[in-house]
């Protein structure tokens, strides 16, 4: 599935691990929304990095679902390009 990054929070604290955790939002290729949750100190983030640093407007494939707006975040998206749809809500730097 592809999806196109909207938003992306700041890093906030998380209660179910020490350390913190980002959540990223997707508007994806069929109209839905969903989201994911990437902790930095998890191996999978060596997949997410890249996605986060590229920023809102990427467009982004291999996602797969966990649920009905979850994305699975040990799954491993590439990044296939940038779209210019969507005015950015949130940006940070690592």
């Amino acid at each position: 599935m592809t999806g196109i990054i909207t938003k992306i929070d700041p890093p906030k604290e998380n209660s179910w691990h020490s350390g913190v955790f980002i959540r990223i939002y997707f508007k994806m290729e069929d109209g839905s929304w969903a989201q994911t949750d990437v902790v930095p100190d998890f191996r999978n983030y060596v997949y997410w990095k890249p996605i986060i640093e590229s920023g809102l407007d990427t467009q982004v494939s291999d996602l797969v679902y966990k649920s009905k707006s979850k994305i699975d975040a040990d799954c491993q998206p590439r990044i296939t390009g940038k779209s210019n749809n969507y005015s950015p809500q949130t940006q940070f730097s690592l």
